[in-house]
């Protein structure tokens, strides 16, 4: 193809080809007209039937329909792995609060007025898998206190383990049996 064949960003194409699979149209649809295919990698528009049920319309190779499927539970998993990453919150509002297995890989967040206190329990009592993390927000005014259950290290940087502040961030990382390493705006 030259370039005097493309004209003011218009690219006209007799036949497009993807990946030596699948031969696409060269025009448009109109309203109401899906793509398929007719089983050989050839892509037309078709209007769709009316009064059909969902899969029991497709046509086409058994191939082309298990490449469906395939394509659909991939694009699933994809959007299911993005939203087990969401975080969603536990709010606490108590003068202490004991961590427990539901708190894992989410946001505690601690809105008391006055000082609080967050405990970490002992593994032989809530048993978090290793890796575990836990974010943890001083919501309210009052400051929050990290607190090893029995048994239990927290680690932190020289040793600190009251917040700084309203608002201030932390997360609780499960290191060993019953050791976690906290870092954040601590004082």
């Amino acid at each position: 193809m030259s370039f005097d064949e493309i004209k003011k960003g218009n690219l006209t194409v007799n036949s497009l080809n993807v990946n030596n699979t699948y031969t696409l149209p060269t025009v448009d649809g109109t309203a109401g007209q899906v793509p398929t295919t007719d089983g050989a990698g050839v892509v037309s528009w078709e209007n769709i039937s009316s009064g059909g049920t969902a899969w029991g319309d497709i046509t086409g190779t058994l191939s082309s329909q298990t490449d469906l499927y395939l394509v659909i539970n991939e694009l699933s998993a994809a959007i299911s792995a993005k939203s087990d990453k969401l975080i969603t919150e536990n709010a606490q509002s108590g003068a202490s609060y004991t961590l427990v297995l539901s708190d894992a890989n989410k946001l505690v967040s601690m809105n008391n007025g006055s000082g609080n206190t967050l405990t970490v329990p002992n593994n032989t009592d809530v048993t978090f898998p290793m890796g575990t993390q836990i974010l943890v927000k001083q919501k309210g005014a009052g400051a929050t206190t990290f607190s090893p259950g029995v048994g239990v290290t927290i680690e932190s940087y020289l040793n600190k383990v009251v917040s700084l502040g309203q608002y201030s961030l932390f997360t609780l990382i499960k290191t060993d049996t019953n050791t976690w390493s906290l870092g954040g705006n601590l004082t």
